[in-house]
């Protein structure tokens, strides 16, 4: 890695840390900070506000209409004024002789900066882990590949947050929450 890719992700880091949306496991416990110290934080400035997108259907264009088995409902999370993701988690059902009837294939693309031999997971609300390791990163992000079996994907659809945790390249333990509001309807369209 360059000079200029260290201070990319560790400026990006930074950005995603003093924006709220990445933060340590620490500040969700109850005794973590009093009142009076949450009080005086300073707010997040609008430019950089993080805004999720509602999970919706995307297809290839070359898509017909009942065709959808090349379909996906995805969900992401991105930097308001400038749209640049910070996470995002699309499902599927692709034509995979390696997936069992009835599952999904799901693919989540985290922010640069993470540490890769940590790996990652994610939870629906307070349910159990999946662990899962990206498979490789590029200037768009690090990619992860997850099968969803029928109890995972009952989970999201009844769910009402989706937790991917992992750690940042200098070791702290971070936290993206995504809603799952309209995973439901969003998968139906393409199952």
């Amino acid at each position: 890695m360059n000079k200029f890719q260290k201070y990319a992700v560790a400026g990006f880091s930074i950005v995603l840390m003093g924006i709220g949306i990445v933060h340590t496991f620490a500040s969700d416990e109850k005794n973590s900070a009093t009142p009076a110290a949450a009080s005086t934080a300073p707010p997040a400035k609008a430019e950089n506000t993080v805004v999720e997108k509602t999970w919706s259907v995307r297809c290839p264009n070359n898509t017909k209409g009942s065709d959808k088995k090349d379909c996906e409902a995805f969900d992401r999370l991105e930097i308001k004024s400038s749209s640049a993701r910070v996470v995002e988690f699309a499902v599927g059902f692709p034509q995979d002789n390696s997936l069992k009837a009835g599952m999904a294939r799901g693919v989540i693309i985290l922010p640069l900066g993470i540490l890769l031999q940590s790996g990652a997971s994610m939870k629906v609300d307070d349910g159990k882990p999946l662990a899962f390791s990206s498979r490789f990163c590029n200037t768009s992000g690090c990619f992860s590949f997850v099968n969803l079996d029928k109890d995972i994907l009952n989970s999201m659809k009844k769910g009402k947050t989706l937790n991917i945790f992992f750690k940042t390249f200098n070791n702290q333990d971070a936290k993206l929450p995504m809603t799952l509001s309209g995973f439901e309807k969003a998968l139906k369209n393409i199952e």
